[in-house]
């Protein structure tokens, strides 16, 4: 028997039989059509349109169908889509990112995510609750749909972990832990000590007209004062280096010197305490 073309021997089958019979072997739409290659242009349309790698790949993947429940159930998403448009509900759709890497890493033992890749975790859990929150909340009217996601679940904990840890500017939290609390006060007490020293020296070197027209700036991690090159004998401090001109000196003053050293002990400090609590989240989420 020939796809697509059906005959059916009363005698022998009953009519769900037939119906049946009918379903397994009709070809909606032929592999020899003329119209595949108006298909793939489609695809590559649709390709284009989509907002992220996952719906790209789907769309490059996306053959033509020959089950008819199959055909049905899509026609009826669609439907269901444009009255969404149409209706201009509140589903807020935007490019997601792909977090292959990210998954592969948690599942690495040990491997800890840097904050990038958690904040990437994150954009993609939001849009995930709101897709989860729009149609459980729309079940009888966009059944086809919610029925995507009615074996699914979302674990809320991923977005409350990452929370706790990173605030609104994508910046680490002070409570984070009380260590790094602990530590970022001591951190800002030093710096406005530091800013009161440079605050001073600097009044000393412009009196002197010592100074050049940037005066501050940094120089291998440390900050420095910009001085005339020939007066770097009388200035007292540590060279950290000279422009290319020759006529500029960087120098860090010597009464600067000591609380540069705490701070630069207490932002490594900092750096380990995020380090570990970046670890912490990483394997609380794995």
């Amino acid at each position: 028997m020939n796809k697509g073309l059906v005959f059916v021997d009363k005698r022998n089958h009953s009519f769900q039989q037939s119906k049946n019979l009918f379903l397994q072997n009709m070809n909606i739409f032929p592999s020899q059509s003329l119209l595949i290659s108006e298909f793939e242009k489609i695809k590559a349309l649709v390709e284009t349109a989509c907002a992220g790698p996952g719906g790209q790949l789907l769309a490059k993947e996306m053959q033509p169908g020959s089950s008819f429940e199959e055909v049905s159930r899509q026609l009826t998403r669609t439907e269901e889509f444009r009255k969404i448009i149409s209706n201009s509900e509140s589903l807020h759709l935007e490019a997601y990112p792909d977090i292959a890497q990210e998954l592969k890493l948690l599942g690495i033992r040990n491997s800890v995510l840097h904050a990038g890749q958690f904040l990437q975790i994150r954009k993609l859990a939001v849009l995930m609750k709101h897709l989860f929150v729009f149609f459980r909340g729309s079940a009888l009217k966009y059944p086809a749909l919610s029925d995507m996601i009615a074996d699914l679940i979302f674990e809320d904990a991923i977005l409350e972990e990452i929370h706790k840890v990173f605030d609104e500017n994508q910046q680490v939290r002070s409570n984070a832990s009380p260590a790094l609390s602990s530590i970022r006060k001591k951190i800002e007490r030093k710096r406005i000590e530091a800013d009161q020293l440079y605050h001073s020296v600097m009044i000393k070197y412009r009196r002197s007209k010592w100074l050049t027209d940037n005066e501050e700036s940094w120089r291998n991690g440390r900050r420095v004062i910009s001085i005339y090159i020939e007066h770097k004998r009388s200035a007292k401090g540590v060279i950290h280096d000279i422009s290319a001109t020759g006529k500029t000196c960087y120098i860090e003053p010597d009464e600067t010197i000591q609380v540069n050293n705490i701070l630069f002990e207490l932002e490594e400090e900092e750096k380990q305490e995020i380090y570990s609590i970046l670890k912490a989240l990483t394997d609380s989420l794995r």
